[in-house]
């Protein structure tokens, strides 16, 4: 089956694994739409298998295909044991992973989209993420558009934009080709009081995956540590 969106995120480690929320977020607000979305996890890990990134994108692109999508936030190359930081709380040894924008080296990662643009010409290459958008030459080189904040209301605008040519506001990126979606960072129009997370069966989700609860927004306490 064909997509008119896929969007790759990564919250991937060594010791547990989990449905980052940003990605999925995204596809249920497309999917409400009408539009039909993939989201794919462990980015980095198919990464490693450049082959085999390319024979899962053959699978899943057509030409219904609107926009292939990168969620950024968790983002990481935990792979690399230097990357695992740690330390002590009661006795107990937690770890911290050191998060970076791209899952693979810069130059690796450039290479990688410019073939993907090449083989896929008419798709969009679609960057976000609330904290990362925007970083790593890769972004600059590649990326069509860099989508910033809260994404629900300006990914449907976009999808809008490829689809039926609607007009969309856009910055561009400084020395890039990238056109940043700037306008609505924090969601306003967005119904989050009554909207929910809704997985399907295209999520892929086994027995005893735990899913993810969107905690940050809404919440009445705003603590300055919470994302």
């Amino acid at each position: 089956m064909t997509y008119d969106f896929i969007i790759f995120t990564d919250m991937d480690s060594k010791f547990y694994h989990g449905k980052a929320a940003g990605a999925y977020a995204v596809a249920s607000a497309l999917r409400t739409k009408g539009y039909s979305c993939k989201v794919i996890d462990y980015f980095g890990r198919w990464l490693k298998d450049p082959k085999l990134f390319f024979s899962l994108l053959d699978n899943l692109v057509g030409s219904n295909t609107l926009g292939i999508g990168f969620s950024s936030v968790f983002f990481s190359n935990n792979e690399d044991q230097e990357s695992l930081n740690t330390f002590r709380v009661d006795e107990t040894e937690v770890f911290l992973f050191k998060l970076t924008s791209w899952p693979v080296e810069n130059k690796q990662m450039d290479l990688i989209l410019s073939n993907v643009k090449k083989k896929y010409p008419s798709v969009a290459l679609i960057y976000g993420g609330v904290h990362n958008a925007g970083r790593g030459d890769w972004v600059k080189n590649q990326v069509d558009f860099v989508v910033q904040g809260l994404a629900e209301t300006t990914i449907v605008d976009l999808a809008d934009h490829l689809k039926h040519s609607k007009p969309i506001k856009y910055n561009k990126l400084p020395n890039g080709k990238a056109k940043i979606l700037d306008y609505d960072i924090n969601a306003r129009n967005f119904d989050f009081p009554n909207s929910e997370l809704v997985y399907t069966v295209d999520d892929d989700i086994f027995h005893g995956e735990h899913l993810s609860i969107e905690t940050a927004r809404g919440c009445l306490f705003k603590c300055d540590f919470c994302s």
